[in-house]
């Protein structure tokens, strides 16, 4: 039977060895997706369709590099603390 202080040191060891491969994959660009939930259907569809213009409108300016904005994340391309990662949204409805 394993104690506390095994099984934390377990843990610690198992969250090291996955993590040259989580920043070897932020290195290399790719993706990072994150999901919306929101109403797109009934009374309430407006306040969901209006959110995800905005959130789509954050995503090009995160994504894109826009020099003549004076935001943080606008002058470059992508998430610069993940090799330039893009963002993606994914959409339900509530």
């Amino acid at each position: 039977m394993m104690n506390r202080r095994q099984a934390l040191a377990t843990g610690a060891a198992a969250a090291a060895a996955a993590m040259p491969i989580n920043r070897a994959a932020a290195q290399g660009g790719g993706e990072v997706t994150i999901g919306i939930c929101f109403p797109f259907s009934g009374s309430g569809a407006q306040v969901g369709v209006d959110a995800r213009h905005a959130i789509e409108t954050a995503l090009d300016v995160i994504n894109n590099p826009h020099p003549d904005l004076d935001l943080s994340l606008a002058k470059g391309s992508g998430l610069p603390g993940l090799g330039g990662a893009k963002l993606k949204i994914v959409a339900a409805d509530h």
